[in-house]
């Protein structure tokens, strides 16, 4: 009786998690076949501040795993031209840190700054949290130039999901694909099942926006 209580719990286990995948993959396999209106390519130049437990290397590292999801879907790609150590400690609240970036670079000479941190005690609070099912953010963009990033980390998909915040301004978070913003952790203490992929309306957007001007300030959607 147990055991085959044990296999139904298993098979339930399993139509469950592919259950979830297919709904975040639902309408996104299109965006990854057409290639034909990606190119000309974006280069979009990025001034790294490495922080804690961060080196400029890891930055690059981190651009070149989260390029290979958004090249082959909106011909973009992520360039370090400048990176700069710092030891400040990056503040939780991440408007904060937001804030502190904007200050020290009103002008920065390139079309991003990304601030990176891995602050050991941060990210163990977090990862606690998030155990417990509760959802942590762990980076976010400014809502006035969508050029200035905070990122705790170095998650390629969450690098991608702020990077489409950057070229989408018609609404925040879409129901599917990677801009959903939110994994879903089936159980507690196993990863969040997260998409790679923009679906087809947020792809759209992305490649209309490609070559937006990062010095202007951008409209927002409600």
């Amino acid at each position: 009786m147990k055991k085959g209580l044990r296999k139904v719990g298993e098979r339930v286990r399993r139509l469950v998690v592919i259950g979830v995948c297919l709904v975040l993959l639902q309408g996104c396999t299109e965006a990854i076949r057409k290639r034909s209106d990606i190119y000309p390519i974006r280069k979009v130049t990025v001034t790294t501040i490495a922080g804690r437990n961060v080196s400029c290397e890891d930055a690059g590292g981190l651009y070149v795993k989260t390029n290979e999801y958004l090249e082959p879907q909106v011909g973009i790609v992520l360039y370090q031209e400048v990176c700069a150590d710092t030891d400040v400690k990056m503040p939780s609240d991440f408007m904060d840190a937001m804030n502190r970036l904007y200050q020290e670079y009103p002008e920065p000479g390139t079309n991003m700054v990304i601030w990176l941190d891995r602050d050991t005690g941060e990210l163990i609070k977090r990862g606690l949290l998030k155990l417990l099912m509760i959802p942590q953010p762990q980076a976010a963009i400014d809502d006035v130039y969508r050029r200035y990033i905070v990122m705790r980390g170095l998650d390629p998909i969450v690098l991608l999901h702020e990077i489409g915040h950057a070229f989408i301004f018609s609404h925040t978070h879409s129901e599917k694909g990677v801009m959903k913003g939110v994994g879903i952790q089936l159980f507690p203490g196993t990863p969040a099942i997260s998409s790679g992929t923009f679906c087809e309306e947020d792809r759209d957007e992305i490649i209309r926006n490609k070559f937006r001007d990062f010095s202007k300030k951008v409209k927002l959607g409600k």
